[in-house]
């Protein structure tokens, strides 16, 4: 899809659902979809379905985010992730939030043409997964200046190569989240960027609340959680209501 979708107001006003990735045979007619955006995951069960995130609350967790990391209408967002992932769409619901600049990698992934595809833009502000940032490591890559965050997702950036990052001023940022929850649930502060790099102690977003189950599980709450799922049983979609 072309991203720039993501910065129409009419795509945030229509109240069409919406898959990013595509959904084959079409989105089924299902009145508890509108103004809903869905993303395919497997989840922790291994078993395909679709999480149904509202509109309102991707544009609330990219609020969030935004005063997380300090985003302004100055600021420019990096896309090197896809969109039909939550984190790549996040980026995108973040440049329209804070009606910011946003630019587009758009090309096979490659650490040095990424370090100056970021120079040329101007980046600020990007996401990325932590083997991107091994990469950029292993190529002994210095940041460009301009970069004031990375936040690093969709798992876990080690203590080693996380350090070595900082130390080539790559202001890489521990965050955990998940689809359920449009991306982001504790993300690392821009403060800690001088201090030395951890993965522990995430500190929870505003918008979340979080505890510990007795079965050892996370439980969390919070305005942007998922409304719901679409899971195909017996030839048919349901929808399951969270």
């Amino acid at each position: 899809m072309d991203p720039s979708l993501l910065i129409d107001p009419a795509f945030w006003s229509n109240g069409q659902p919406f898959a990013p990735g595509g959904f084959d045979g079409g989105i089924p007619d299902i009145p508890e979809l509108a103004g809903h955006v869905l993303f395919q995951t497997s989840g922790s069960t291994g078993k395909p379905k679709w999480i149904a995130l509202s509109k309102n609350a991707l544009l609330l967790s990219a609020a969030c985010v935004n005063r997380h990391l300090r985003v302004t209408e100055e600021s420019c967002w990096g896309l090197p992730l896809p969109t039909h992932h939550v984190g790549g769409f996040g980026v995108m619901a973040r440049t329209f939030e804070a009606t910011s600049e946003y630019a587009l990698f758009g090309q096979r992934w490659n650490p040095g043409v990424f370090r100056d595809w970021l120079r040329l833009s101007g980046v600020t502000h990007t996401s990325l997964v932590p083997t991107q940032v091994h990469d950029l490591v292993q190529a002994g890559l210095s940041a460009p200046a301009a970069l004031k965050a990375i936040v690093v997702g969709g798992g876990r950036l080690d203590v080693t190569t996380g350090q070595k990052a900082r130390n080539l001023g790559w202001p890489v940022l521990a965050s955990y989240g998940m689809t359920e929850a449009c991306s982001q649930i504790a993300t690392q502060p821009l403060e800690l960027l001088d201090k030395p790099y951890q993965t522990g102690g995430l500190p929870l977003l505003p918008i979340w609340n979080a505890r510990a189950a007795e079965d050892s599980l996370l439980e969390i709450s919070g305005p942007a959680l998922f409304s719901g799922m679409l899971v195909h049983e017996d030839g048919r979609w349901n929808y399951i209501h969270r």
